[in-house]
């Protein structure tokens, strides 16, 4: 294929809110002398309990008042909303006539035409010289593996020519989350004895660089009328409670009403459905199979 010069160019940038400023915990000694910080290095050596030294932490969390601007593309995660800015811009001298652009994702399952929002034009329109055409693209992420954005621009030029260019951004969508047992939940994770409600308990592990507020864990059955009760260890309204560290695992326990269920029947029992907000508030929601 010949290459050439266009009339138009593309730039597409991911829109991501900035982060907060994470540092290093300090930690300061409750008597400040050498002595006390030498016995702390024999006790951590020769594991003496006689020389143990007590260490203070004033603040438990890491996080800063400082805003740190986002430079990469960053890290996307399943349950996400991915949301990128597109731009075309005519960088010549002559109108590029019936522009056009097409927007697709390909996932490892299929291909997803998104939809392309502008307050400016419609999807077809003339882009004089030095004029952009922009706006954004929004799509809720629910595969896991590579991805890749496809942006196909289509124009004519000066001499009537019908043009087109594509371009190709790959980006990996992981997990945010290390849930065990894995699902799905099948009777042999659950807890019954002497004809008692049923147990289930699930460890969920933020496998994430980012403070994350579980704001919903629910156990949802695959059957209606099965009643399953949250056992919470801490009141609804404490918000600490809810907050989850990176690598940080947290257990969350339910009651499943045994007179609903039929465990002659072999088959899963139910899902978690976890919604959860990063820092700044945005939304992430998955369910499990």
């Amino acid at each position: 294929m010949e290459s050439r010069e266009h009339l138009v160019s593309l730039k597409v940038m991911r829109l991501l809110k900035p982060s907060t400023y994470c540092t290093l915990p300090v930690y300061t000694e409750t008597k400040h002398s050498t002595s006390h910080f030498s016995n702390l290095l024999l006790d951590q050596v020769f594991n003496l309990d006689s020389f143990s030294t007590e260490l203070n932490n004033p603040d438990d969390s890491s996080q800063t008042d400082f805003l740190v601007i986002p430079q990469i593309f960053g890290n996307l995660y399943i349950g996400e909303k991915f949301i990128s800015y597109i731009c075309l811009f005519n960088q010549s001298i002559h109108r590029a006539k019936e522009l056009s652009l097409k927007v697709e994702l390909q996932t490892s399952k299929n291909k997803i035409p998104l939809k392309f929002v502008s307050d400016k034009f419609d999807s077809m329109t003339d882009l004089e010289p030095e004029q952009k055409y922009d706006g954004i693209i929004e799509h809720d992420v629910v595969d896991l593996g590579n991805h890749i954005l496809i942006c196909t621009v289509s124009y004519t030029n000066d001499k009537g020519e019908r043009l087109s260019f594509k371009k190709f951004y790959k980006f990996i969508v992981s997990q945010p989350f290390e849930i065990k047992p894995t699902y799905p939940f099948d009777k042999q994770d659950y807890v019954c004895k002497n004809n008692q409600d049923i147990l289930f308990q699930a460890q969920i592990q933020n496998i994430t660089n980012n403070f994350l507020f579980m704001e919903k864990v629910q156990l949802q059955p695959v059957k209606t009328g099965v009643k399953v009760t949250e056992i919470r260890p801490y009141e609804e309204s404490d918000t600490t409670a809810k907050m989850l560290k990176p690598s940080e695992i947290r257990q969350y326990l339910f009651k499943i009403d045994r007179e609903c269920l039929n465990l002659e029947k072999p088959g899963p029992i139910g899902k978690l459905d976890i919604t959860w907000k990063y820092s700044f508030g945005e939304n992430g929601h998955i369910q499990t199979l």
